[in-house]
């Protein structure tokens, strides 16, 4: 499989214009922060299940053109939870999702085929053009996995197969 690097966390240029989105935007009380350091994004912060349930990170718009990809491959190391890689398009109100788990304290190279990518709205499954890979505007992780507590997921590359 050859990949097409989409973010190596190796430059200033990478790691500008990521940013968070938590359940705070609606009450809630959980914490995901977002930080760089040897050359990785790095996810982490604690789940609040009452009055939300959710951290996210994500890339701030822009054309990425993934016509001639298939899918989605990256490397982690996670905490053991279950997240989601979130894609969206310019479609207004969905995101396309799909779920990865992770193993406690080990690398591992995730491989999410486009179809695999399921069209939400605020979480909730949703009926809706599949997604077109050449319309992606953004990428990013959510963690919402109905689980108090602390949460760790470091992010070494992200690329298109």
């Amino acid at each position: 499989m050859a990949l097409t690097p989409i973010i190596r966390f190796d430059s200033t240029d990478a790691i500008i214009g990521w940013t968070t989105v938590n359940d705070d935007i609606m009450g809630g009380s959980s914490s995901g922060k977002l930080k760089f350091a040897n050359n990785q994004l790095i996810f982490q912060g604690s789940l609040n299940t009452r009055g939300g349930g959710f951290a996210s990170v994500r890339t701030k718009p822009k054309c990425l053109n993934l016509a001639s990809h298939t899918g989605i491959a990256f490397k982690v190391r996670g905490d053991g939870r279950c997240y989601k890689f979130r894609l969206t398009t310019d479609q207004t109100n969905v995101s396309y999702s799909a779920t990865f788990s992770t193993l406690s304290a080990q690398w591992i190279t995730v491989e999410l085929p486009f179809s695999q990518f399921l069209a939400t709205w605020r979480g909730r499954r949703v009926s809706a053009s599949p997604m077109d890979p050449a319309e992606i505007r953004s990428i990013g992780f959510l963690i919402a996995d109905q689980t108090d507590g602390a949460f760790l997921l470091e992010v070494d590359w992200i690329s298109a197969y």
